[in-house]
């Protein structure tokens, strides 16, 4: 997550950055590690690393 800008009541506004074809086996210290890598060459403060699994689920 990356602050973004500060809208007109003085609250940041923070937007999210996706990233694909990460492995899904990756430990959750080396995704920080990697994400706070990438998160200092963005424009914007990095604010925080986020995992999302996606699933999908069958009635059989």
């Amino acid at each position: 997550m990356l602050n973004s800008v500060v809208d007109s009541n003085g609250k940041n506004i923070i937007k999210a950055k996706k990233f694909s074809n990460v492995k899904v086996t990756a430990a959750p210290d080396k995704l920080l590690e990697i994400g706070t890598a990438l998160g200092s060459l963005l424009k914007n403060e990095f604010v925080s690393v986020g995992k999302s699994d996606e699933s999908v689920l069958v009635n059989q």
